[in-house]
């Protein structure tokens, strides 16, 4: 086995939330009376904060930027959740990892009001050993500050843990922590950002990550 001290990103990496932000950002557009032509625009800003698309692409701020924040949050729990679902093979892989002993910890970017309830919709609410998450829709995102809290919850060097996740931030949270990394490709990055991230390990399907995990690799 890799290592028993794992870090896991969760959109784009354990579960699949493509159909649940289009449809809420499309929602709040709507609701807004903003014009947008691709509401799959929202998937760049995976890893940051969603919330930033309204900044870059309309300019919003102060109350109007909490009124398209609200209506997507809202949106996004009531009906967009449902949309969500772990990739192939993830919860199986979870599953195992907990049976041989694996802490797992998570460290994203998604506030902690939408991450509970989008793990109870997918069967994770007592999957997790540990959780860094962020607690608002607007403060910037310290990945590595994330990865860090759950290196130091593990209470092992940060050489024998692995963080794993689907963009460029992710890699370099792990990275800029000294733990080993593992790009997947089946997320919300072009292939190639994760290809040029510099990851310890690539995996371009569950069962690749599945492999690499509980394969020996050392």
């Amino acid at each position: 086995m890799l290592t028993k001290s794992i870090i896991w990103d969760i959109d784009g990496t354990v579960i699949d939330t493509r159909g649940a932000m289009a449809s809420a950002y499309r929602y709040a557009c709507e609701q807004m009376n903003l014009k947008e032509d691709n509401y799959k625009r929202i998937f760049a800003y995976v890893g940051q904060k969603s919330s930033k698309v309204f900044v870059d692409q309309f300019g919003l701020a102060g109350e109007t930027l909490d009124r398209a924040i609200e209506l997507y949050n809202h949106y996004f729990l009531t009906e967009g959740i449902k949309d969500a679902a772990l990739y192939p093979g993830m919860g199986d892989l979870l599953r195992e990892l907990k049976q041989a002993g694996c802490q797992l910890t998570v460290a994203t970017a998604r506030s902690d009001r939408s991450l509970y309830p989008l793990f109870e919709a997918n069967g994770l609410s007592d999957t997790f050993d540990h959780i860094a998450c962020t607690y608002d829709s607007k403060t910037k995102v310290n990945k590595t500050a994330l990865v860090r809290s759950c290196i130091d919850f593990m209470g092992v060097p940060a050489e024998s843990c692995v963080m794993i996740g689907d963009r460029i931030f992710d890699i370099d949270g792990g990275k800029q922590n000294n733990t080993m990394t593992i790009g997947v490709t089946f997320g919300f990055a072009d292939v190639q950002e994760v290809l040029d991230s510099g990851a310890t390990y690539i995996a371009h399907s569950t069962e690749e990550l599945k492999q690499i995990l509980m394969g020996g690799h050392q």
